[in-house]
């Protein structure tokens, strides 16, 4: 079933409409622009990009208004389609390739069964209680010896009230995600920190928004602010080498379906 929801294209409906937890504020506040979003994508190409295969099919689980898939789309010409079930995010998408689906993956639909070579799951595990059922409903969806690319946010010491306006469950050692890709069966890849030049300023984030109004929490957690402030964090982003297994303020990591 498809139908039009005053976005730019059509979403497919797999699944009935679901509140969720993630609030629009967030994606009010970051943007292609984004030094955050900029970031992430350099530690993807720098780290990962030569395990891209154009000829792969795609699929983001948690896509929200498609910032993902727009740079798939602009930096590896790749098309993604996108999973998601926040449908005011998906009304607003953006990209411009891929197919969305308002889809929950814990359904595990037949027909999507086996249809990616390539998850990508970005920033979305840490929000999910019964993390070990969700990457298997992932796995459902990948074919034999597919690949999952997972992003998290690093350190259960960084944890805030932030992590909690934004429904963060948790926060991932190296340790911890590859216990749990294992106990998925998944084999273990390529994997990097990412983000310790950020370090100090999480922790003092910590601090700022401790007894702040929740409604303030995600503005002042995730804001970057003037242009000048945003090119300053972005450079300042890149103070780190590349991979590294020391520690940061987020974790990215490559798995392998293994059957």
């Amino acid at each position: 079933m498809s139908e039009t929801t005053g976005g730019r294209k059509d979403i497919v409906m797999l699944s009935p409409p679901t509140e969720v937890s993630m609030g629009a504020e967030w994606f009010e506040l970051v943007d292609l622009d984004h030094f955050w979003i900029i970031r992430r994508l350099e530690v993807l190409k720098r780290v990962f990009g030569d395990l891209l295969n154009p000829a792969w099919s795609y699929g983001e689980v948690g896509c929200g208004h498609g910032i993902v898939q727009q740079q798939f789309e602009q930096t590896f010409h790749i098309p993604v389609d996108g999973l998601d079930l926040n449908l005011g995010a998906l009304s607003t998408n953006k990209s411009s390739q891929g197919t969305l689906y308002h889809y929950d993956i814990l359904e595990r639909r037949p027909e999507m069964a086996g249809k990616y070579d390539c998850l990508i799951l970005f920033d979305v595990l840490e929000h999910i209680t019964d993390q070990d059922n969700f990457l298997q409903a992932c796995l459902h969806h990948l074919k034999p010896g597919g690949t999952l690319l997972v992003n998290v946010p690093a350190q259960m010491g960084l944890f805030s009230k932030y992590d909690e306006v934004v429904g963060h469950i948790r926060r991932y050692s190296w340790d911890e995600l590859a216990e749990v890709a294992k106990r998925g069966g998944m084999a273990l890849g390529r994997h990097t920190y990412w983000g310790l030049p950020f370090y100090p300023l999480l922790l003092i984030r910590k601090r700022l928004v401790a007894n702040l109004d929740a409604s303030l929490v995600i503005k002042k957690g995730m804001d970057r602010g003037s242009p000048l402030k945003n090119k300053l964090l972005l450079l300042l982003s890149r103070l780190e080498i590349l991979p590294q297994g020391l520690t940061g303020t987020s974790l990215m990591a490559a798995f392998r379906k293994t059957t």
